[in-house]
């Protein structure tokens, strides 16, 4: 697989696309390895954006269990650089709707 920033944009990218498929188990392993490109590489942002999608394929495929902490992690992440629209999503993710509502002001 392609190293760097554009191969790490790749993994993430296809991620995305799988996703969007309906394949949320190889959305799952594509956006866990982006997550784990991103933080070695030192893009936070990127880091953050990977375990939200992460997240939401634990979440469609009925792993809250395993979904809460990263959703925690990425909120950890996107609080940290006062990402509101990030946290917001977060936060819905969660349940925490007022929460959401602090981070969009």
């Amino acid at each position: 697989m392609t190293a760097g920033r554009a191969g790490h944009a790749l993994v993430g990218a296809r991620a995305v696309l799988a996703e969007a498929d309906g394949n949320p188990e190889a959305a799952l392993l594509l956006f866990e390895e982006a997550a784990k490109r991103w933080a070695e590489y030192g893009f936070v942002f990127g880091q953050g954006l990977a375990l939200l999608g992460s997240a939401r394929c634990l979440l469609a495929l009925g792993r809250t269990t395993e979904a809460t902490p990263v959703l925690h992690q990425a909120r950890d992440i996107f609080a940290g650089l006062e990402a509101a629209p990030a946290l917001a999503e977060v936060d819905a993710l969660l349940g925490d709707q007022p929460a959401a509502a602090r981070a969009a002001k």
